[in-house]
């Protein structure tokens, strides 16, 4: 089948909103859930600066997660800040994959991270996706201990009305 027209003049376009680099995260409280292996990630914030698109300059994510801790594969939720937005984030992670060495016998790991956005409040109302890549310095047992900029990234695309 064909678009009509009109649903083609009536679609938009999903826009970059905003383009930047993850610069660091913090300890947050991150307990284990039972003996189930999967962590309850409770309070932890992710830094970073948005360098293009509509929405530019720094931000922070504060987020709540449920993670394997052998992979790193979950589901998390969160509020980004950034200027005058703040935006609903959710989404899951994938299992880390290895990146390279940060040092001998230190390795660096990537997480790719999916899902949606929307704005809670702002200047503007919007939604979309994002897409985010984490590489980090793990723990000893497993944690995250350090992001790895500019190697981390996150793109957010949509609309804001």
């Amino acid at each position: 089948t064909s678009l009509m027209p009109a649903t083609v003049a009536a679609a938009k376009p999903n826009d970059t909103v905003a383009v930047g680099v993850l610069t660091g995260i913090d300890e947050g409280v991150v307990n284990p859930a039972g003996a189930s292996g999967r962590f309850r990630v409770e309070d932890r914030t992710i830094t970073g600066v948005f360098t293009g698109g509509q929405i530019t300059g720094p931000f922070t994510l504060a987020y709540h997660a449920n993670v394997v801790l052998a992979s790193q594969a979950g589901n998390f939720q969160g509020t980004l800040t950034s200027g005058d937005y703040e935006i609903n984030v959710t989404g899951k992670s994938q299992a880390y994959t290895f990146f390279g060495w940060y040092a001998p016998g230190i390795p660096l790991l990537e997480i790719k991270i999916s899902g949606r956005w929307s704005v809670l409040s702002g200047p503007e109302k919007g939604n979309g996706d994002f897409a985010a890549s984490l590489v980090f310095i793990p723990t000893p047992d497993g944690h995250v201990y350090a992001v790895i900029p500019p190697y981390s990234g996150v793109t957010l695309t949509g609309s804001l009305d």
